[in-house]
C-alpha cells in the first residue's frame, strides 16, 4: 500500500515539474487563480462595454437620431386625431384612406429603401457612409417639411372649418411625411451593424431606449404646448420639425461606417 502511494506522489511531482517547465517555455499558458479570473471578468463587464461604446460619437449619433425620430413619430401619431378634429374640423374617421394608406406606403418605401441602399453600396455607386447620411437625412428632414406644410394648410382652422382642399392637402402632407420616415430603415436602423458589429444588440437596445424616452416626453410636451398657445398647431408641428432637423444634423456630423475601437472591449471575455 505504501509503495503505491509513494509511486502516485512521485508521478504527481513529475507532472507538476513538467507543467512548470512548459509554462516557462511558453507552450502552455499559465493558469490564473480564481481571484485573477474574477477580477478580469469584472473589468470586462457589460456595463464597462456599454460605457465605452456610449462615449463614441458614432453610437451617440444613433441615440440622438433614434430620439429625434421617435419624438416626431410618437408626437405626431398621438395627436393626429385631435389635429384633424380641432384644427381641420374633420374627424379622422371621415378620412378612411388616411388611417390605412400611410402604413401601406411606409411598408413599400421601407422595402424599397433597403433594396436601393444595398444596390448603391454593392455597385460602388456610393459609399456606405454617404448612404447612411443621405437616407437618414431625407427620412427626417422630409417629414419636417411635410409637417410644416400641413401646419400651414391647417392654420386658422381652430374656430372654423378649413377648406376641403386644405384638408386634403394636409392629409397628403402627413401621408408623405410618414412615408419618407421609412427611409431611415437604411440609416439609423442598421448603423449599429456598421459601428459595433460585436455589440450590435447592446447598441440597438440603447438606441431604442432613447426612442422610448422620446415617446414618453413628446406626447405630454405637445399637449402642454397646445395648452399654453391656445391650440396653436403650428407651434407643435414646428417643434417636431425642429427636433427632426436637429437630429438629422447631429447624425450627419457623427455617423460612422467603420467599427469603433470600443467594440473590441470585452471580446476576450466572450
Amino acid at each position: 500500500m505504501w509503495r503505491r502511494r509513494r509511486r502516485r506522489a512521485t508521478t504527481q511531482t513529475k507532472t507538476k515539474k513538467r507543467t512548470r517547465r512548459h509554462v516557462r517555455s511558453g507552450s502552455i499558458a499559465p493558469r490564473r487563480s480564481r481571484r485573477a479570473r474574477r477580477t478580469r471578468q469584472k473589468k470586462n463587464s457589460w456595463f464597462d462595454e456599454w460605457r465605452a461604446l456610449t462615449r463614441t460619437k458614432e453610437v451617440r449619433a444613433i441615440c440622438v437620431a433614434q430620439f429625434a425620430q421617435s419624438w416626431g413619430s410618437y408626437g405626431l401619431l398621438s395627436w393626429l386625431p385631435t389635429y384633424f378634429d380641432e384644427a381641420l374640423g374633420v374627424p379622422l374617421g371621415d378620412l378612411p384612406a388616411f388611417t390605412v394608406l400611410p402604413y401601406f406606403i411606409q411598408g413599400v418605401v421601407g422595402v424599397a429603401s433597403g433594396v436601393c441602399a444595398d444596390a448603391l453600396v454593392e455597385k460602388n455607386i456610393a459609399s456606405t457612409l454617404f448612404v447612411r447620411r443621405a437616407f437618414q437625412a431625407f427620412g427626417m428632414v422630409g417629414p419636417a417639411v411635410c409637417l410644416l406644410a400641413a401646419a400651414w394648410l391647417g392654420h386658422g382652422g381652430v374656430d372654423g372649418r378649413v377648406a376641403d382642399a386644405n384638408v386634403l392637402g394636409a392629409a397628403v402632407c402627413v401621408d408623405v411625411g410618414l412615408a419618407l420616415s421609412a427611409l431611415t430603415l437604411a440609416g439609423v436602423s442598421v448603423s449599429h451593424l456598421d459601428v459595433a458589429p460585436k455589440h450590435a444588440g447592446l447598441v440597438f437596445a440603447t438606441g431604442n431606449t432613447c426612442a422610448t424616452i422620446a415617446g414618453l416626453i413628446a406626447v405630454p410636451v405637445s399637449g402642454l404646448i397646445l395648452e399654453r398657445t391656445n391650440q396653436n398647431w403650428s407651434v407643435v408641428f414646428g417643434v417636431i420639425a425642429a427636433v427632426f432637423v436637429l437630429g438629422a444634423a447631429v447624425w450627419c456630423a457623427w455617423v460612422g461606417d467603420r467599427p469603433v475601437a470600443a467594440d473590441d472591449v470585452g471580446v476576450e471575455r466572450a
